[in-house]
């Protein structure tokens, strides 16, 4: 039996990675890769959420699905349990990144302003210049005496 089902999925296998564009191959191809990638495409943030509460339910609460009247309203009840979780973990995200704008602020600032304290600095203190003779009766500065 065991051998059946390998020796199945080698036929399939083989068709489909040497005859692709074949109506077989195309069959396949569509069936076993296109549908599926198309149904994981639409899953979400909560989906998976959903999936860890319900197996931690399954493995660790069955005492609570009875409790619950059975799978389908436990299952109603984990889904409205997993999109609160997921709209919980967003507001935290959020509040996060606000919290990492301000510490940048916080540490930007300082930053900044003493470098602009330093370009300040340089552009305020001139370098004392020599008096040139502005009229005829001041001497002229040595320099220009050849």
């Amino acid at each position: 039996m065991l051998f059946g089902i390998h020796a199945f999925a080698l036929a399939l296998i083989l068709v489909m990675r040497l005859a692709p564009r074949s109506a077989a191959g195309r069959l396949l191809h569509g069936a076993l890769v296109e549908r599926p990638l198309d149904r994981l495409s639409r899953v979400r943030r909560h989906h998976l959420i959903f999936i860890a509460i319900m197996g931690f339910m399954i493995m660790f609460a069955g005492e609570s699905l009875v409790m619950m009247g059975g799978l389908d309203l436990a299952a109603v009840y984990l889904l409205d349990v997993s999109i609160y979780i997921d709209l919980l973990a967003v507001t935290m995200a959020m509040s996060a990144l606000g919290a990492l704008k301000i510490a940048r602020q916080a540490l930007v600032r300082p930053v900044t302003r003493l470098r602009w304290a330093r370009r300040a600095r340089r552009f305020r203190t001139r370098r004392a210049t020599e008096r040139l003779a502005s009229n005829d009766d001041d001497p002229a500065p040595a320099r220009f005496a050849a």
